[in-house]
């Protein structure tokens, strides 16, 4: 919340050069890292970890506005071949990812599809407003005014890997589908260059009734490690354990064990 505090005080003060400077400040202190910032480099470290020399696709899978690959891109900037392919049906976001990512230089795309666990011309309803707890898909329809929803096109996560064969990362934020969407694609993941994919596990997927055993049997029989961002740390988990049944939202990364 003080980190959230202090970087809007920084936005709002002139100069761009300044705030470069103060917040370079601030984040050596970690006053200015959020859990956004956090999760990022994490995600970017095991990226670079496993990153192999050719070129190279990371899926930013529910982007919203964009925040999450604006922060990724702050320590992958020095990686070359890299390209950003967000994924967002909600309309009103584009303009806001588009203005995001004004700061990149490098590739991105951005598509305004939803992701599925399997695939409709115009079958799911999305939100046209921007809010976390109506992004993307979402399997609670109580919890969505559908007098404010839009029609949108839904593609699998194996279609879109079809499209983009080069990916080494995906970030899933889809409001509660991440094992559906995962199950189907399940696949055609350990045949690919994806080496890193994370996402949350907590209330909106405990309400679809998964259980984090589901991932957990589904990723490490397919060669996947789980490590969990907590206390601002990446720990890595060794087993499952029934305390993983958390119901409080909590992000996770599944990262394949084998090499290029």
């Amino acid at each position: 919340m003080f980190g959230s505090l202090v970087r809007r005080f920084i936005d709002s003060l002139p100069g761009k050069q300044f705030n470069s400077l103060l917040r370079i400040i601030l984040n050596a202190h970690g006053y200015g890292e959020t859990q956004l910032d956090l999760e990022a480099k994490f995600f970017s470290g095991l990226i670079i970890q496993q990153a192999p020399k050719n070129r190279m696709a990371i899926l930013d899978i529910g982007a919203n506005a964009g925040s999450w690959t604006l922060s990724v891109n702050q320590y992958l900037s020095p990686v070359k071949n890299l390209k950003y392919v967000l994924v967002e049906p909600q309309q009103s976001c584009i303009p806001r990812i588009q203005k995001t990512l004004l700061a990149i230089n490098g590739n991105f795309e951005i598509l305004d599809y939803a992701i599925g666990g399997q695939s409709s011309s115009s079958s799911h309803l999305c939100s046209p407003f921007i809010s976390s707890d109506t992004a993307s898909l979402h399997g609670e329809p109580s919890r969505i005014d559908h007098s404010h929803c839009q029609l949108v096109r839904v593609i699998t996560l194996s279609q879109l890997l079809e499209s983009y064969p080069e990916t080494i990362g995906i970030k899933l934020d889809i409001e509660g589908s991440e094992f559906e969407v995962l199950s189907e694609a399940i696949a055609v993941l350990v045949s690919s260059y994806v080496r890193v994919i994370q996402f949350e596990f907590g209330e909106k997927t405990v309400l679809l009734k998964q259980s984090f055993s589901d991932f957990w049997n589904l990723m490490t029989r397919h060669g996947y490690i789980f490590y969990r961002f907590s206390k601002r740390k990446l720990l890595r988990i060794e087993d499952y354990n029934r305390i993983l049944e958390i119901h409080i939202n909590s992000t996770y990364y599944c990262v394949r064990s084998d090499k290029f």
